[in-house]
């Protein structure tokens, strides 16, 4: 009887497929890239003492001409995650023709803010001082991400020249910000101070906080931002959503809204996804980035 229950539980253990495993986590998935498509995996953008800023470069089959150029930031409130949990998002903007940098940062292991953003608009301006080397169109530049990813894509495609956090990045050729997607992302600071542990050990913490808020750098000048939250996120508080959407509408700045009713903090169902896809494209044919087919 012990034998033909060993047996049993073993058979169960095997028959647990580590596919279906590996399918809960994307990082782990196996990627398809568009046909033609190349991606150069790990270019180092920045170094920090025994720290390597890399970053995963996704280039369109033709690059005969400049093409726009999306940065791509992953979530993890800036203290976990990695940039193979959100490289899937670079297809849809390949199948468009355009290049995808997928950036990785410092977390919270290694450096406290403001590091990763340092390290998000150093990303932004080796990409520009190398564009030519790799066919970016430097006035076609966009930002997106989720969460954590969404606050730095505010904030990289927000500040302006010759701002403090590009102290140690290289400077010199001028580009052009023109659109931000944020998926939840963090635009008050001040309000999510008690979720992070990310200033903790800053001084004035408060008035740092203010300088790292995307609603401080608000402007009639700023991109077209287009925007998804859900409205019962217990993470990211569905009113910092609302709040970029009042202050943008009031400056007169295109932006979009899609509020996904009973939504949390991302993982949302297909169908929103979907619908929020859709909205993006036609957000981006609106501001004359994609022609409309």
């Amino acid at each position: 009887m012990k034998t033909l229950i060993s047996l049993l539980l073993l058979g169960i253990l095997f028959s647990i497929s580590p596919l279906n495993a590996q399918t809960e986590n994307p990082s782990d998935s196996v990627m398809v890239l568009p046909e033609g498509c190349t991606v150069q995996s790990n270019l180092v953008y920045k170094t920090v003492g025994e720290w390597k800023g890399n970053l995963d470069l996704y280039l369109p089959a033709d690059t005969s001409k400049p093409v726009p150029l999306v940065l791509l930031f992953h979530g993890g409130g800036w203290n976990h995650g990695k940039k193979e949990d959100v490289q899937k998002n670079a297809l849809s903007f390949l199948k468009f023709g355009w290049a995808v940098a997928n950036i990785e940062y410092r977390l919270l292991d290694v450096a406290a803010a403001p590091a990763a953003l340092e390290d998000a608009r150093c990303a932004l301006l080796w990409l520009v001082d190398n564009s030519t080397k790799y066919k970016f169109d430097v006035n076609k530049i966009v930002t997106t991400g989720s969460s954590a990813g969404g606050h730095l894509a505010l904030m990289t495609g927000l500040l302006p020249e010759n701002n403090p956090f590009d102290k140690d990045c290289i400077k010199g050729k001028k580009y052009k910000i023109v659109a931000i997607i944020n998926k939840y992302g963090v635009t008050d600071v001040t309000e999510y101070l008690s979720k992070t542990h990310w200033l903790d050990k800053i001084p004035n913490k408060i008035e740092i906080a203010k300088t790292l808020s995307p609603l401080s750098y608000l402007n009639s000048d700023i991109p077209p931002i287009i925007t998804i939250h859900g409205d019962e996120d217990p993470t990211v508080p569905y009113t910092q959503a609302v709040r970029l959407h009042h202050s943008l509408d009031s400056l007169k700045v295109k932006n979009v809204i899609y509020t996904v009713r009973g939504g949390k903090h991302g993982k949302f169902e297909k169908d929103e996804n979907k619908r929020f896809s859709e909205l993006t494209k036609q957000f981006l044919i609106d501001i004359g980035l994609l022609k409309k087919k």
